[in-house]
């Protein structure tokens, strides 16, 4: 099991002591009862004073062993949850998109407390492994023939287990997707919950859809439990086969009564282990492929960042970490830049290309970029900012080229207000600029600060939330900053304060500041114009600022 060798990594020491712990609590578990059977048989050694040490001895062990299990799995999941976010935030922003929001909330919370759910169970799997092992000893010391006897029929037994488990492990593949389809469809009702109860029709497709996905789920979940039911009864039934051989003659009339008796008892007891040991390595066997699911999930934003350090490095090897001083930030320059996104079919030709693009921005400039929807505005300014890397053509910054080894700081450089913005509930450092700001935006009294936090940012408007992103701009303080569609939600009177106001105090400050925007009326405070059409730069007809032709 993959979830054994995983909690091994963790601290192969605890694991091992919580391994003897359990054996231990098994040998003594089956002390217990060898003493009980020697009490049926009326033996007059058995003393109470071995019966409550042995019993307490069997209880401690496995509370130990309970105890080092479930500390090794804690520490373990936190490391598993701790590395999968490193790896999320730090993965490519494409790659991020690709895999789907529904996915890695599913790796963080569903699939990790599965996990976590099964570590507990193993201490009870181990000491129920060595109960039947030690049973099936005694068993043999008792009797080799009849043990030879038992020992084939149960062999026959946990044949049909398997192969029937094999199965029902597979139909967890199948449900755990089901559920992840499931899931889809829920969260795009929760986001689109306003048009749905403004639209009977569309709510009556999205519950026929919801409900279709979620009969799909039932039904694996049912075949699932079907193969997994089946094999618990096809071992259990050889146990009873097992049990009526030994009680009704089955090994012949001669044999000892009290060496039935205690084969009848011993099989009998092995039940409940046994059972308890089926149910738990059908949860071993989910919890592999959860595994296996978070593992591939990690490994997938690893290769992205593998694939972002080849395609970025020319001629595959990783450029020396450089680097690149904020304050000392003068010019962008784009050399022959295009971005094509990844499609599903190889070579289709139809994915949308935005570029080439040759530019050169400057600390000071105020560039606007404009062009309908769906011309690549958004995807340009996200290359400019690094979070796509370029499919080809390079970008420097002071003459420097950007690579993998200095994208980190490269995309430091920047301060962005994206369409889907979100706003920080927490500032970095305190700042008495961020009072000013408040009044300036006219957000005093709707927000406060209060130990460095901004409180109830819920409760805002849309344009007024987005004037708390322009003041967490403001404070951040960086060489570059990207407005994408701001003022889309704002007053008259706001659009008239950033186009006039802030743009130019972020010029004079010495920023590069980018503006996605379809205010025609203010194209004119525009250092520089930078018009998509279909991915393609071209400058505009007309207009009276200083256009730019890429």
């Amino acid at each position: 099991m993959r979830v054994i060798g995983w909690l091994l990594n963790e601290s192969i020491f605890r694991f091992l002591l919580a391994c003897v712990a359990s054996v231990t609590a098994g040998l003594l578990t089956l002390s217990v009862l060898i003493l009980l059977f020697r009490l049926v048989g009326e033996s007059d050694e058995v003393k109470l004073e071995l019966y409550v040490a042995l019993s307490l001895g069997a209880v401690g062990s496995r509370i130990l062993a309970r105890r080092l299990i479930e500390s090794i799995g804690r520490n373990a999941i936190s490391f598993l949850r701790i590395e999968l976010f490193q790896r999320i935030v730090t993965a490519p922003l494409a790659d991020i998109e690709q895999i789907g929001r529904s996915r890695l909330i599913m790796a963080l919370t569903d699939d990790l407390g599965r996990i976590a759910g099964i570590v507990p169970n193993l201490v009870v799997l181990c000491a129920n492994f060595t109960l039947i092992l030690a049973f099936l000893v005694y068993l043999a010391w008792l009797s080799v023939v009849q043990f030879g006897i038992i020992i084939l029929v149960i062999v026959v037994g946990l044949v049909c287990h398997f192969l029937l488990r094999r199965e029902g492990t597979a139909q967890v593949r199948v449900s755990q997707q089901k559920r992840n389809d499931l899931l889809d469809v829920f969260r795009s009702a929760l986001d689109s919950v306003k048009e749905l109860k403004l639209h009977s029709a569309r709510r009556e497709q999205a519950l026929e859809v919801f409900a279709e996905r979620a009969k799909e789920l039932q039904a694996s979940v049912e075949r699932q439990s079907l193969y997994f039911g089946s094999s618990a009864m096809a071992a259990q039934i050889l146990f009873y086969v097992a049990l009526g051989l030994v009680m009704f003659g089955g090994f012949g009339e001669n044999v000892d009564r009290h060496l039935t008796v205690s084969y009848g008892v011993a099989i009998l007891y092995l039940m409940g282990p046994l059972r308890g040991s089926i149910q738990m390595v059908q949860e071993l066997a989910a919890a592999d492929i959860t595994l296996d699911r978070v593992e591939e999930l990690g490994l997938a934003l690893d290769r992205a960042k593998v694939r972002q350090t080849i395609d970025n490095s020319g001629d595959g090897s990783c450029a020396r970490a450089v680097d690149i001083d904020p304050k000392g930030f003068q010019q962008l320059q784009l050399s022959g830049v295009t971005y094509s996104y990844q499609s599903e079919v190889e070579n289709d030709g139809g994915g949308f290309v935005l570029g080439p693009i040759d530019l050169v921005l400057a600390r000071g400039e105020v560039v606007f970029v404009v062009g309908g929807n769906g011309s690549g505005k958004t995807t340009f300014v996200k290359v400019l900012a690094g979070l796509y890397p370029p499919t080809a053509g390079s970008i420097r910054v002071n003459g420097r080229e950007i690579t993998d080894g200095n994208s980190e700081p490269y995309c430091q450089l920047f301060s962005a207000v994206f369409h889907d913005f979100f706003v920080f509930e927490r500032f970095l450092e305190n700042s008495e600029k961020s009072n000013e700001l408040l009044r300036r935006f006219d957000m005093t009294g709707r927000v406060e600060i209060k130990d460095n936090r901004i409180t109830k940012p819920s409760s805002l408007s849309l344009g007024e939330r987005k004037r708390l992103a322009l003041m967490f701009a403001y404070l951040e303080d960086k060489p570059i900053v990207i407005f994408d569609e701001w003022a889309a939600d704002q007053d008259p009177e706001f659009k008239e304060l950033f186009y006039k106001k802030v743009l130019k105090e972020l010029s004079d400050l010495g920023k590069l500041v980018v503006v996605i925007s379809h205010d025609d009326r203010y194209f004119h405070l525009a250092d520089k114009l930078l018009r998509f059409n279909r991915g393609n730069p071209s400058p505009p007809q007309g207009g009276g600022s200083v256009m730019l032709t890429a």
